[in-house]
């Protein structure tokens, strides 16, 4: 099967969903097609924050998309759907702290329809994603909002411009005439006001009075959309004549008449530098002119329908969101205007995804659900191509977007990709092809299911196979090596109570993966197992600058609480490492104390104390053993690839890895000083230690945020790893506490009160399941450290289900 001939297919129903009937398509013409599907909003109005860094945007069902165009992912969303889901226009306050939406909406009443149309919009809190006040009192449809330069004053148009206060909500003016203004905004001095009417004029008024200054005769339909220069010393029109007119402002005269589009001109901007004008139309396309010489520079196409246009804060990108209500779709694309490259932009709920024409692409952790490679009726997953094609580094040096350390850390880690799947950059080629698995057959007897299958290859060699049972990998992390193209196997999986989700999974010799063969099998007996517990904790370090107070006592606190279990296992195997005892040798040597292990048995992996990313390009994450040298870390402390090493290859299918190591040493010296300040208010110590500052000695000055946003998809571990379930203390960007009361870390604190009392328990069977554990805890922590500190799952498995029994 050639990727060429294959087309990228996003899902409209719930992600995963692998049935073709549930896509709509909108395909193009690239290496790979593009399947996008969500309800288009009237303009699909896009925003840009003051920073320049973000960007606002409308997308499916009244939802706002918050991205981070330096990086291109998707920050946060905003849910301001109305009834009526319309939201024709959005604007961001100068600050940032706010932004308004133009919401008409349907609301019931008592009219004899039963429902009434309220015109209005909203002003809402960016950081709190709530609704401060509506505005209504507008006698027809709400068609624009702006804020003025000083974010005192929002000005909106309907059948007339209406001036209000932003902070008291109180109507300040209306501007005389009936004039039907379609768009308005300020003046960069904030003294004057362009508007654009469907008398086909473009008005020019007095802000602080409400007169009519001038009135611009000059195009033949309605005025859309106005914009004033950066400068203030000129302004632009769009009309539905087809046309853009540049204007001075001081006289009023018209500079040059722009012609290229062949539909209506719905939106206008000036570049940051006010040399060039952006426009976009309703024939599906958005032009970049010159504004001294009047010409179109550059056109952009394969959009469709409605455009909203606008520059990004470098001047030399635009940002265009597109929409057509004939197919229910919408585009959010990134161009870069001197090399035409693009980059279109997607979420569904809380993923995303974004990629370039040919297919590369980046997402976030379960963003490759979104899309999908559809070659006839045969649906196969994004990641079996994603070892070549997850390359943000590459998206973001062709749009030239993010910073120089940025685009090398990705890089990094696509190459650390590629060694620890035992690929080489030039083994992947253009024409890349799927292996295939047939012939599945499965015998089961007892507890054993015994399994055959052929795996095969029309062109290149085999590389290996694996077999999944419930996400765990039966052959560890890297699989088991053939050789040849057509190789008939027989092997047997041991079976776990309960629905057995059995996958087989093939690559070829140039990395790409076949559709995974899945087949289920159902296993009804009862089976104890025996409980492992192996914990490493640091309190004490050679160096003393280092020292914590509790992490030691939460691995011995735990090992306590699981021993109390017996008679709930078949056995209890607790192993733990503290202070002294916690070196790189004693942390090789762990594995082997799972040489008996079996699959029905469970694994509980807890490691408390630093954590610090290495200075280099990859920022290589290491857990500080008790010598480390802070200046020699891959020679003196643990890469956490080491630690992950003993859940691998080992035969329970219950895995839980608890991780308590706060990453301080990423936090800029500011910030550390305010969640000192914070937590001594509260009473709260941080689990970190002034002493990693030394690691900031040596530190790039770049401010690699990027750490803190470990749910991208190239962070992602295609090969599934361990299938362990991975739960750590807080997020990157904050720091663990303890306290002096409890004599624990918070963390540990809420996982002993989880499992010995019914809270956590939702469903009253007696047992706390990892998602009971993780919904108390996360909750718990947040709750007792006031919102300082959130628990979070880096990795999931949602197909092992298992639990801990309630002790007392």
């Amino acid at each position: 099967m050639e990727c060429s001939k294959w087309q990228v297919f996003r899902c409209v129903s719930a992600l995963g969903n692998a049935m073709v009937k549930n896509y709509l398509s909108l395909a193009f013409s690239v290496l790979v097609g593009l399947f996008v599907a969500m309800p288009l909003n009237a303009y699909n109005p896009v925003s840009i924050f003051p920073d320049g860094k973000n960007i606002l945007a409308v997308a499916e069902g009244g939802v706002l998309n918050q991205w981070d165009v330096t990086s291109c992912r998707l920050v946060r969303r905003y849910n301001i759907a109305t009834i009526s889901g319309d939201v024709k226009d959005i604007a961001i306050s100068p600050s940032g702290a706010h932004f308004i939406s133009v919401n008409n909406q349907t609301v019931s009443d008592k009219s004899p329809l039963g429902w009434s149309l309220v015109h209005s919009f909203k002003l809402w809190d960016m950081h709190t994603g709530e609704p401060l006040r509506t505005f209504i009192n507008h006698p027809s449809y709400v068609n624009s909002v702006e804020f003025s330069p000083d974010g005192r004053n929002i000005l909106s148009t309907s059948e007339q411009m209406h001036l209000w206060d932003a902070e008291s909500g109180k109507l300040l003016r209306v501007f005389g005439g009936n004039i039907r203004p379609y768009d308005a905004v300020f003046s960069p001095d904030g003294w004057h006001i362009l508007s654009g009417n469907n008398d086909n004029t473009v008005r020019v008024w007095d802000s602080k009075t409400g007169k009519l200054q001038r009135t611009l005769k000059g195009h033949t339909d309605n005025v859309n959309a106005v914009a004033f220069s950066p400068a203030g010393n000129n302004f632009v029109s769009g009309s539905s004549d087809k046309t853009l007119i540049l204007w001075e402002t001081t006289t009023g005269r018209p500079i040059s008449i722009m012609r290229g589009h062949s539909e209506a001109v719905n939106s206008v901007t000036f570049s940051p530098d006010g040399t060039l004008v952006l426009s976009g139309s309703w024939d599906g396309t958005a032009k970049v002119w010159d504004v001294k010489s009047g010409k179109s520079i550059r056109t952009f196409k394969g959009l469709s329908g409605v455009i909203s246009a606008a520059f990004l804060s470098s001047g030399k990108h635009v940002v265009l969101n597109a929409g057509d209500s004939s197919i229910g779709g919408s585009d959010l694309k990134i161009f870069n205007i001197a090399s035409g490259e693009s980059l279109t932009l997607m979420a569904k709920q809380d993923e995303w995804t974004c990629y370039t024409a040919d297919g590369y692409f980046d997402a976030s952790r379960h963003g490759g659900e979104l899309v999908s490679l559809v070659r006839g009726m045969d649906l196969f997953a994004i990641d079996q191509f994603a070892i070549h094609y997850n390359r943000p580094d590459i998206i973001l040096s062709r749009i030239e977007i993010g910073s120089p350390e940025l685009i090398k850390h990705f890089n990094s880690r696509y190459r650390k990709r590629l060694l620890k799947t035992h690929f080489s950059e030039d083994m992947f080629i253009s024409n890349l092809r799927a292996p295939q698995i047939s012939d599945l057959k499965t015998e089961k007897n007892g507890k054993m299911l015994y399994l055959d299958f052929r795996l095969f290859d029309t062109k290149y060699r085999l590389k290996t196979f694996n077999i999944y049972i419930n996400d765990v990998p039966l052959f560890g992390a890297y699989g088991k090596e053939i050789n040849g193209k057509n190789i008939r196997k027989r092997e047997i999986v041991e079976l776990v109570t309960g629905t057995n989700k059995i996958e087989i999974s093939l690559i070829n010799e140039v990395g790409a993966e076949s559709h995974r063969a899945i087949t289920y099998a159902e296993y009804d007996q009862e089976v104890i197992g025996d409980l492992y517990y192996i914990g490493f904790g640091v309190s004490n370090y050679k160096d003393k600058k280092l020292n914590l107070k509790f992490a030691h006592k939460d691995i011995q606190d735990l090992a306590s609480l699981f021993l109390k279990m017996k008679g709930k296992f078949r056995r209890i195997h607790t192993n733990i490492f503290t202070d002294d005892k916690v070196t790189i040798e004693n942390i090789k040597k762990a594995k082997a104390l799972l040489k008996n292990a079996k699959v029905d048995d469970t694994l509980v992996l807890f490691v408390a104390g630093h954590g610090v990313h290495e200075n280099d390009s990859e920022a290589s994450y290491y857990f500080l053993v008790h010598d480390v040298d802070l200046n020699n870390l891959s020679g003196t402390a643990a890469n956490f690839d080491l630690i992950e090493n003993i859940m691998h290859g080992i035969a329970p299918r219950n895995k839980l890895f608890l991780m308590d190591t706060c990453e301080s040493g990423e936090i800029d010296n500011e910030t550390q000083n305010q969640y000192y300040a914070m937590a001594k208010s509260r009473n709260l110590i941080p689990r970190t230690n002034r002493g990693i500052e030394i690691m900031r000695k040596n530190a790039s000055k770049f401010n690699r945020v990027y750490l803190y946003q470990k749910d991208r998809y190239i962070y992602n571990d295609l090969l599934r790893r361990s299938g362990a379930i991975v739960f750590s203390s807080s997020r990157g960007s904050e720091f663990s506490y303890e306290s002096e009361k409890i004599k624990n870390g918070f963390f540990t604190e809420e996982i002993i009160k989880a499992l010995t009392s019914n809270k956590a328990d939702k469903n009253r069977d007696g047992i706390v399941s990892t998602d009971e554990l993780r919904d108390y805890v996360s909750k718990e922590v947040s709750k007792h450290t006031d919102d300082m500190q959130h628990p979070t799952v880096d990795r999931d498995n949602i197909f092992q289900k298992f639990g801990f029994p309630i002790v007392q």
